[in-house]
């Protein structure tokens, strides 16, 4: 499946889902809208809740 997103081209690094790297956490939503293209086949909006928690040392 072509993958198009606003500035990032075809084939984006990252397109949905949580990616840790150094330590860092980072959530990708697939989003709500639409982009270049007015269709969404096979890729269903989505709506993310993130709950945060103070980590206590």
């Amino acid at each position: 499946m072509v993958e198009i997103a606003p500035d990032q081209g075809l084939f984006p690094n990252y397109t949905a889902g949580k990616y840790v790297e150094n330590g860092s956490a980072m959530i990708v939503s697939r989003g709500l809208g639409n982009s270049i293209i007015p269709q969404r086949i096979f890729n269903r909006p989505e709506v993310v809740s993130v709950t945060l928690h103070a980590n206590d040392q």
